[in-house]
């Protein structure tokens, strides 16, 4: 009874609390559990970025030549070399919490702005409850604070890029997602849908800009790596990268294809032929998602959330990272809709590979002491084939099951006609 009362009186105290404050504490408390945890953890990702920095610095516009590891789109290695210029000198190896907290920094901002947004989005106690969804998401936590890995960017600027053209903004909007294509290749994902919803709803001129954006950004975050004739290189490690489909591992979130790898590993089936059909099957559902949104009046947040959806599902290869990308959309698609609310369960499904997989024996044996690495690696002997091929396994396909659920009721939504009023009734809510 005691306890009853002190929840209602807590509830009492924070109604009395303005919204605009109470979004402060929770992107304060956010940051406090990002950086106590980010000094203290890290994945291989983490040497990667100080490596990749050297590199850069080293052979400059040669650097996709030389490098030819390094399969991301040229703004993350800019920010890093940056970081490294500042962090290299206090220390002389990445295996020390001042780089495993710095190098984290502008992922963690990226997150804590997500969160912010997602708050802007609704404005309401909805807008809190979004904003707390994403920034207690033990998936955005991971990824940005143990993982430093580098979709926080990409899924802050894809957020923005669409809340200023909901606030008709639309050059800001366009530049958010030309930063947004230039961090991560897979946001291609989400801005085709995107480019459709401005083809219908904005001028002509409009749709020319956000095209006239798109490909300024690519040319100038290319042009330095252009210049010494070694462009191939790099068109080809960033832009046609995971285009050679192979049998996958447990370290990848690749739902049906992971069970199909496990198959042939375990059994010796054949099934390479499916994977190298899934990025077919990834443009027909692009295309057919692109001329959804083209025919109804599909809003940009759902349409990102199709596009995302698409290549979670479709892909061949799903690192944990990347499910972060659908996260904010899915929050906010749930929380407009008052509908399907077992759809921000499938937020947090990714977690149980990480925590499991990644969070236990890889960091203590990377960066722990020699007992934990010991202990470490002896839990690895152990429990990493086991975790490989059925825990992983089964979460890997929960989510993709899941997500292809909800997928799907979210297109039938669509091409009925009660969802195109749904869809109307919303839209009309935010103006």
């Amino acid at each position: 009874m005691k306890q009853l009362m002190g929840i209602k009186k807590l509830k009492i105290s924070l109604s009395g609390i303005p919204e605009d404050h109470l979004i402060k504490y929770l992107i304060l408390f956010g940051a406090i559990i990002r950086f106590l945890i980010a000094p203290f953890s890290a994945s291989e990702d983490l040497l990667r970025w100080w490596m990749h920095a050297t590199y850069f610095l080293t052979y400059g516009s040669d650097f996709y030549y030389y490098d030819q590891k390094f399969g991301k789109a040229p703004i993350w290695l800019f920010i890093s070399a940056f970081i490294y210029l500042i962090v290299s000198p206090l220390t002389d190896s990445p295996d020390t919490p001042i780089w495993k907290f710095t190098i984290k920094i502008p992922l963690i901002f990226a997150d804590l702005a997500t969160g912010y947004l997602l708050y802007k989005i609704f404005k309401d106690k909805k807008g809190l409850k979004a904003a707390a969804l994403y920034i207690f998401n033990p998936v955005a936590i991971y990824v940005s604070a143990i993982y430093g890995q580098i979709d926080p960017l990409l899924v802050f600027f894809l957020l923005y890029s669409v809340y200023m053209l909901e606030k008709n903004q639309v050059e800001k909007g366009f530049l958010l997602a030309g930063l947004a294509l230039m961090t991560k290749q897979y946001s291609i994902f989400a801005l085709i849908p995107l480019f459709f919803v401005i083809k219908r709803s904005y001028p002509l001129k409009d749709t020319l800009k956000f095209i006239g954006y798109l490909l300024l950004f690519f040319i100038v975050f290319s042009l330095p790596f252009s210049i010494s004739g070694k462009f191939t290189h790099y068109f080809v490690n960033v832009w046609m990268t995971r285009t050679s489909p192979h049998y996958v591992t447990g370290g990848q979130f690749s739902g049906i294809f992971l069970v199909l790898s496990f198959l042939h590993y375990r059994y010796g089936f054949d099934f390479l032929w499916i994977l190298e059909i899934s990025i077919l099957l990834m443009i027909v559902l692009l295309l057919f998602c692109s001329f959804l949104v083209l025919k109804w009046n599909i809003d940009p947040y759902r349409a990102c959330l199709l596009g995302f959806s698409t290549f979670l599902i479709a892909s061949w290869y799903i690192g944990t990272q990347y499910t972060l990308s659908f996260i904010p959309f899915m929050i906010i698609d749930v929380l407009r809709t008052n509908k399907n609310k077992w759809g921000l369960l499938i937020t947090v499904i990714p977690i149980s590979h990480p925590f499991f997989y990644n969070g236990i024996w890889e960091y203590f044996s990377w960066y722990g002491e020699p007992s934990l690495t010991y202990i470490s690696l002896k839990m690895a002997e152990y429990l990493q084939p086991i975790v490989n091929h059925y825990t992983l396994g089964f979460a890997a396909l929960t989510f993709f099951l899941t997500l292809s659920y909800y997928y799907v009721m979210l297109i039938y939504r669509q091409i009925t006609l009660r969802g195109r009023e749904e869809e109307i009734k919303n839209i009309h809510n935010l103006l």
